[in-house]
């Protein structure tokens, strides 16, 4: 976009995407002229004014300017179209890196947001990936276990060394079935964080398979529901308790 306090000849480049060469200021068509205060600022008598497309777009503008008239010639002119080239890319490159600090800048926040999230619900996330044996653990899941994030290298092992031993053949079955039949799959089981704190997390299990069905991919949540469960146990051992007492009553 030109402003209206642009030179004029200038606009006309931005316009057109047509090189401009003036080997004479005060030749030039009054209605072509540049603003008197851009002339007296860079004493221009001739000049010429490429535009600097990159990539399908145009990134800018670069004028030339002498302080006397000049008649340019095909060298000179060819010597600054190849400087326009290049001033054209490297603008281009600094605008593309602008957008991908934003980029970044835009999913840190979002990867904050989602951290903040999961530490509220107790929640994190994982992936395993079945062909490198590569396994992300969110930092959620990290002080679920009893760790702090990435102090450890997150594993199958690892995971189930945490498992509650009573529980690791009902998790490993899960895990198992899912890899076997596709879908989604839910378990409740117990964990042992590394401080000896026995907990209760609730694990989603979700498999990814390539075109040839073959599993690729596990990834899933793992909750912290211990609270909720103990509700549940207190409100069914009150049912227990008073049911006797309603069923006479």
């Amino acid at each position: 976009r030109v402003s209206r306090d642009a030179p004029l000849l200038t606009a006309r480049v931005v316009r057109t995407r047509e090189m401009q060469v003036v080997e004479d200021v005060a030749a030039l068509d009054p209605r072509l002229t540049e603003t008197r205060d851009v002339l007296d600022r860079t004493h221009a008598r001739s000049m010429v004014v490429v535009p600097l497309p990159a990539f399908g777009r145009l990134v800018g503008v670069l004028t030339y300017v002498l302080a006397r008239p000049h008649r340019f010639t095909s060298d000179e002119v060819t010597g600054i179209r190849a400087v326009a080239g290049v001033f054209a890319v490297g603008l281009a490159h600094a605008a593309l890196y602008e957008r991908c600090l934003q980029s970044e800048a835009s999913l840190r926040r979002s990867e904050e947001s989602l951290a903040r999230a999961q530490r509220m619900a107790h929640l994190g996330d994982w992936e395993w990936d079945l062909r490198s044996h590569a396994v992300r653990w969110s930092e959620e899941v990290y002080r679920l276990f009893g760790f702090r994030p990435r102090e450890i290298a997150p594993t199958y092992e690892a995971f189930l060394d945490r498992v509650h031993p009573d529980d690791r053949n009902l998790v490993r079955g899960t895990i198992e079935t899912a890899l076997v039949g596709g879908g989604t799959y839910q378990v409740d089981h117990r964990i042992v964080r590394r401080d000896g704190v026995e907990r209760v997390v609730h694990e989603v299990v979700e498999v990814a398979r390539d075109p040839t069905g073959r599993p690729v991919r596990l990834s899933g949540t793992v909750q912290d529901v211990t609270e909720r469960k103990r509700a549940e146990e207190a409100v069914a051992e009150s049912e227990r308790r008073f049911r006797p007492i309603f069923d006479g009553a």
